[in-house]
């Protein structure tokens, strides 16, 4: 995405130098022509990106704001029933989060949502609400507070509910997409997997739900794109190299950053598959009950997937691409493409 906006910035920087400088029918051949096609050629390049993070910074400022400005505003009384929900954020694709994910689901009290509607990106749009807020929005006097009177004669362009049923209406919206429909299936705990969310987006759901339990999983990069490679090799691939190199930085990076704020369990890929974890620790953070591993069968959601050859194998410049990107976060994780 910082390749997208650098292009952007700079095309914009000469549309407006070439206002001052070119002919308007001149401005208007160098886009049709030049700028256009560069634009939206680094566009679909970068779409993929995109559906993963945005400007999520701006998510953790707007809660921050409105606890600072609102600190009136809490869940309390909107806790009619009391939702743990379990959040299972994946660093990208090719992470072992389906298994982490079908593992939850060994309790037969729990229910994992899988990726729910992931092209309407709707955890992200939801958090997206909450950028505009500052120190300047929402103003005090535009939220209506006072008990109903007439108020006709009064300036009402800008009437806002009062700020606790914004949150309760975003709580809400969970409790009726995968709270209810969990607990028709009989299960007391609901939760959803994903691959695109980051940190901030964590910040937001703990927002709505204090009592929410996190799984932050991370995996060795080289190793989840020659996965992600095999993978996508018989169809076509959806993002470059540097793409996948960005996402897992971003993702990874958010996960380090805000665990431990979170209470969160940051667990590594490689530590899980060989054991290396506290099976009944886990347990009692998410207060469920989970099977030993071991009796999971092992699952694939493609048939015949490709060997590793000379086709398929992670190259030596992509690995230079990635070491390039995830560096130096990735050494300090201890992960290298040799290993």
């Amino acid at each position: 995405m910082g390749d997208l906006l650098s292009l952007k910035g700079w095309l914009d920087l000469a549309i407006s130098l070439g206002r001052k400088t070119f002919p308007k029918f001149l401005r208007h051949w160098l886009w049709e022509k030049i700028g256009r096609q560069l634009y939206y050629h680094s566009l679909k390049k970068n779409i993929h990106q995109q559906e993963y993070y945005g400007n999520p910074l701006n998510i953790v400022q707007g809660i921050n704001w409105i606890k600072w400005r609102f600190p009136e505003i809490t869940t309390s009384d909107i806790q009619e029933i009391t939702e743990k929900p379990i959040f299972i954020f994946s660093a990208g694709m090719r992470s072992g989060s389906t298994w982490i994910q079908r593992l939850m689901m060994s309790s037969s009290e729990t229910v994992i949502w899988g990726e729910p509607y992931a092209r309407s990106f709707i955890i992200q749009n939801m958090a997206k609400q909450i950028e505009p807020f500052s120190q300047d929005f929402p103003k005090k006097d535009f939220i209506y507070r006072q008990k109903f009177e007439d108020i006709s004669n009064q300036w009402v362009a800008n009437l806002y509910p009062d700020l606790s049923f914004f949150q309760q209406a975003h709580r809400l919206f969970f409790i009726n997409l995968f709270a209810i429909p969990a607990r028709q299936k009989g299960a007391k705990r609901w939760g959803i997997k994903e691959v695109r969310l980051t940190g901030d987006h964590a910040v937001y759901l703990q927002w709505l739900f204090p009592e929410s339990k996190f799984i932050f999983l991370i995996r060795n990069p080289y190793h989840s794109y020659q996965s992600y490679k095999i993978f996508t090799y018989l169809d076509q691939q959806q993002m470059t190299t540097k793409n996948f190199g960005y996402i897992w930085r971003n993702l990874s990076e958010s996960y380090v950053l805000y665990h431990e704020k979170l209470n969160a369990k940051l667990l590594k890929y490689e530590d899980v598959v060989k054991g290396n974890f506290e099976l009944k620790e886990l347990a009692s953070y998410l207060e469920i009950d989970l099977k030993d591993p071991n009796q999971l069968i092992k699952i694939a959601n493609k048939d015949d997937l490709p060997k590793i050859d000379q086709f398929t194998k992670i190259t030596l410049d992509e690995i230079n691409i990635l070491k390039n990107i995830v560096n130096p976060l990735a050494e300090q994780l201890g992960y290298y493409p040799e290993d």
